[in-house]
């Protein structure tokens, strides 16, 4: 661990996502926070390659799959004053949790490690984690992969809303301006509420309502959902960039 440099947190940073990385682990598990602390993960997982030799043309076959951070630079990040030691093992020790949900994957480790300790040399906490080589190969991967603004989804009060939030940066990709229809279903999959709210106008309310006025207050895309078909549960997405 000691060899691992320390990554500093930049919200202006980005985030290396791939659709193929959610879908192929059980985020169902985990909080807001785990899934922000994720976030920060990637982002300091894809800016570790900073001090990579420049000869290297594909980043993603150098394989870096650990990282380091002091707990202050998490705590800035978040824009808090304080985070509670119990409550960062906490968020720390779901993520050590979470297991792929890809039967190809049935028996292979998330992460390695993930956790918060003091270093006595350094004199503070630290947060330090490991991901498979699995996961590095996801989040890289070319296909289905997109990069969001780290402070996009810190920034957020619900996990509905960071959801919402991957979900629709994907759907736009390099676009300004998307309109698309899936089943009601799909959409409750990928807001990880699928066995809840069996009716598109409880889910409209006691989701999609607070999540739209949090995005459009917070970030860079707005949307709106509306239903379609009788007999058929689905909907249509509008979404766009501001």
């Amino acid at each position: 661990m000691e060899q691992v440099k320390e990554t500093h947190i930049v919200v202006t940073d980005e985030v290396n996502q791939s659709f193929d990385l959610w879908n192929d682990i059980d985020l169902s598990t985990i909080g807001l926070q785990a899934l922000k602390l994720l976030d920060v993960f990637l982002t300091c997982l894809r800016f570790g390659y900073d001090e990579i030799d420049e000869d290297v043309e594909d980043i993603s076959e150098v394989g870096i799959t650990e990282v380091v951070f002091s707990k202050r630079e998490y705590e800035k990040a978040l824009g808090v004053s304080r985070v509670r030691t119990k409550q960062l093992q906490k968020h720390c020790e779901e993520l050590s949790s979470l297991k792929f949900c890809n039967p190809n994957f049935a028996d292979k480790k998330v992460f390695e490690y993930f956790k918060a300790y003091y270093d006595e040399q350094k004199g503070k906490y630290m947060i330090a984690a490991k991901c498979s080589v699995i996961v590095h190969n996801l989040a890289f991967s070319p296909k289905y992969s997109i990069t969001y603004a780290l402070k996009n989804t810190l920034c957020l009060k619900s996990k509905y809303s960071v959801l919402m939030y991957r979900f629709l940066r994907y759907a736009l990709a390099e676009k300004s301006f998307v309109i698309f229809r899936l089943p009601y279903e799909n959409l409750k999959n990928i807001m990880l509420c699928k066995d809840r709210y069996l009716e598109i106008r409880n889910f409209n309310e006691k989701v999609i309502k607070p999540v739209k006025a949090e995005l459009k207050q917070k970030t860079n895309i707005d949307f709106i959902i509306y239903e379609y078909g009788r007999k058929e549960k689905n909907v249509t997405i509008i979404a766009k960039k501001k």
